[in-house]
C-alpha cells in the first residue's frame, strides 16, 4: 500500500511542476498565428505576449520567429 501511495503521489507532485513550467514563457510562433487568424476573436493578452515578445528577440530569433510562423499550418 506504501508503494502505491508513494506513486500516486509523486505522479502528482510531477504534474503539478509540469503544469507551472508549461504555463510560464511566451506564446509560440503557432499559437501566436492561430491567435492571429481568430480575426476579432483573437485573445488579446495573447496577441500582447506575441508582440512582447517578438520585440525581446534578437534580429535572428526575429527572422527565425518569422520562419516559424510562416510554416505554421
Amino acid at each position: 500500500m506504501k508503494i502505491l501511495y508513494k506513486n500516486s503521489f509523486y505522479l502528482s507532485i510531477c504534474s503539478v511542476i509540469i503544469a507551472i513550467l508549461s504555463s510560464c514563457g511566451a506564446p509560440s510562433a503557432c499559437d501566436c498565428k492561430e491567435n492571429d487568424l481568430l480575426g476579432a476573436k483573437a485573445d488579446s493578452t495573447v496577441s500582447a505576449d506575441c508582440d512582447a515578445g517578438f520585440e525581446e528577440l534578437s534580429r535572428e530569433d526575429q527572422n527565425e520567429f518569422k520562419k516559424e510562423y510562416k510554416a505554421c499550418k
